[in-house]
């Protein structure tokens, strides 16, 4: 990153109940925190607040933390599919409103099928996290 060469470790922690012990022995030395969840999917960014913010703040108080909105193509794709039902999905606003809210250090969307797309907020969490080590 930057001309320097880091180590990036990428854990993908499951959610439920039964992992919560096993979860936080990955947490120590962690640098930052990307929460992914997906924006046609609300109770994936309800569960950011409720479940994960305090979990990570507990653990990793001084953790840089991104919040990344999956599948933002189909938001658009979705809703014109469902246009005439009661349906929800995460707006743009509504992420970087909870990223403001979380302190977080930015808000990210990512379509589902264009990869890369996603190597730019890993070089944005990595250049953050260096950022702060000077």
């Amino acid at each position: 990153i930057d001309g320097e060469q880091i180590n990036l470790s990428i854990w993908d922690t499951a959610g439920q109940e039964e992992y919560d012990r096993l979860r936080t022995l990955s947490y120590p030395g962690t640098d930052v925190f990307m929460f992914c969840f997906s924006v046609v999917k609300p109770d994936s960014f309800d569960n950011l607040r409720d479940k994960w913010l305090p979990e990570i703040r507990q653990h990793c108080p001084e953790a840089i933390l991104m919040l990344v909105g999956c599948k933002n193509d189909l938001r658009f794709t979705l809703f014109n599919k469902f246009q005439n039902q009661e349906r929800k999905f995460v707006t743009s606003d509504e992420g970087e409103y909870m990223a403001a809210v979380l302190g977080a250090h930015g808000y990210f969307e990512v379509p589902s099928f264009h990869h890369s797309k996603v190597a730019p907020i890993f070089h944005e969490g990595a250049r953050e996290a260096l950022r702060r080590r000077r």
